[in-house]
C-alpha cells in the first residue's frame, strides 16, 4: 500500500482457491498509545516484512507499531463530508 510518496508496509493475507480473485485483508491490532487516542485498533505496520512475506514471522510480529513511527494532526471535518459526499453519490 502507498500514501503520501511512500509505501507503507502493512500486513495483509493472500489467500488462493485456484481462481483469480482481487481482493485484499489488512490485519489489524490493537492501538497504540497515540492512536488509541481516535481508536481502539489499527492496521499492523511491519518493520520487518521478509519474515511476513516467507511465512517465518508468526503472529509475534502482529503487533502495534511504536508511537515514533508514526505522527497525527489534526484533519478538517470537510474531509469527512467530502468521502461521505461521494460514497452516498456512487
Amino acid at each position: 500500500m502507498t500514501g503520501y510518496g511512500r509505501d507503507w508496509p502493512l500486513a495483509s493475507l493472500l489467500v488462493s482457491s485456484g481462481e483469480m480473485v482481487k481482493s485484499c485483508t489488512i490485519i489489524v491490532t490493537d492501538a497504540n498509545k497515540l492512536t488509541s487516542k481516535i481508536h481502539d485498533r489499527m492496521p499492523v505496520i511491519l518493520s520487518q516484512f521478509e519474515p511476513w512475506l516467507a511465512g517465518t514471522g508468526g503472529v509475534d510480529v502482529l503487533r502495534p507499531a511504536p508511537e515514533h513511527m508514526l505522527q497525527m494532526w489534526p484533519v478538517s471535518r470537510k474531509v469527512t463530508e467530502l468521502v461521505t459526499t461521494m460514497i452516498q453519490s456512487s
